[in-house]
């Protein structure tokens, strides 16, 4: 009997038949993965099983908690704000990096992590690298520039080679697995607040209740452009807030009511990674499209509420708007990249 039979004798038997692990069961198959002890035919079992069944809450707390033991995390203080980036684009530009300058700027720093390589779409890493920032860097060097810019882009290669070696499966599988929806959770930063966007609002509360039980203060979920965590200026829309005291509510999104300017989703479209780095530093020299500029700030907006450092969006919508307009955000990225 291989060390993952038990495991998939239970959560592979079928949407009506299969039981969720235990913690202790849970931490027990993850362990074993991360360890590379799994047999591989049993890995990819395990991984389609789970995939069919859903991680549960107190399984995918369980396969977080055993990640943590096998990442290096950046050293020296914390970032105030972690956000993953692993979805990729395959249409809009890279608001994220341009968000994260504005937050840097209003004093938030802001550590961001993500995959290299998700399939046919374009990483942040992509993005980092056409704006002349380091794609690749250390942990260390990551701590650096978080120091002196606000800022930090960490690829899971670096930070976790065995979570980035169970995301090429995907190439392979032709499926996301467990370890996709893991990668939104680790924190390599130690940041006590996460912000992530999401592709389903089914699974808001579910990030909400396993990223209290990992420790996160704060979260804000919300489905964002193309399930990376960009806030959609176009539409209404409703995320999901953990709050410190481990209670969550609806956070509404509401782009109208807050001043920002509609237009069309086309005018933010970018076919390279040149274009959207070209686009990022659009935005922040105050030459970008009105829709690019709502999307960084609304998105910036939502972190400063998820860092816990505006009562509400339309606290902090002008803040952001004041570092966009007078130059501190564009500076931000100057000081980040080197350029």
């Amino acid at each position: 009997m291989g060390t993952l039979t038990a495991a998939i004798s239970q959560v592979g038997k079928g949407a009506s038949k299969a039981k969720d692990l235990t913690d202790a069961e849970a931490a027990e198959a993850m362990r074993c993965i991360l360890s590379g002890q799994a047999d591989p035919f049993e890995l990819g079992a395990f991984l389609v099983a789970m995939r069919i069944k859903e991680e549960s809450v107190a399984e995918l707390t369980a396969f977080v908690r055993v990640a943590g033991d096998y990442l290096e995390p950046v050293p020296g203080p914390a970032a105030a704000l972690t956000v993953p980036a692993y979805a990729g684009k395959r249409q809009t530009f890279p608001a994220l990096l341009a968000a994260a300058c504005v937050l840097a700027a209003c004093g938030v720093p802001v550590g961001i992590h993500g995959h290299a390589r998700p399939v046919d779409r374009m990483s942040l890493a992509d993005a980092v690298a056409a704006l002349g920032g380091n794609p690749d860097a250390s942990p260390e060097a990551a701590a650096r520039d978080l120091e002196r810019a606000g800022v930090a882009y960490l690829g899971v290669e670096r930070f976790c080679p065995v979570m980035h070696r169970m995301l090429e499966l995907r190439q392979r599988m032709g499926l996301r697995s467990c370890f996709h929806t893991m990668g939104r959770l680790v924190n390599p930063f130690r940041a006590p607040a996460l912000m992530v966007g999401l592709s389903h609002e089914r699974t808001f509360d579910k990030f909400a209740q396993a990223g209290h039980a990992l420790g996160y203060t704060r979260i804000l979920s919300f489905r964002g452009l193309e399930g990376e965590a960009e806030a959609n200026p176009l539409v209404d829309s409703e995320g999901t807030m953990l709050h410190s005291d481990g209670s969550a509510g609806s956070f509404p999104l509401l782009p109208k009511a807050l001043g920002l300017a509609g237009g069309s989703r086309t005018t933010i479209h970018v076919d390279s990674p040149a274009a959207g780095a070209a686009m990022v530093r659009a935005v922040l020299i105050g030459e970008g499209p009105e829709v690019a500029v709502a999307v960084t700030l609304l998105t910036a907006a939502c972190g400063l509420v998820a860092a816990g450092r505006a009562a509400d969006l339309f606290q902090a919508l002008p803040r952001c708007r004041a570092a966009l307009e007078d130059g501190t955000a564009a500076e931000r990225l100057k000081t980040w990249v080197g350029q």
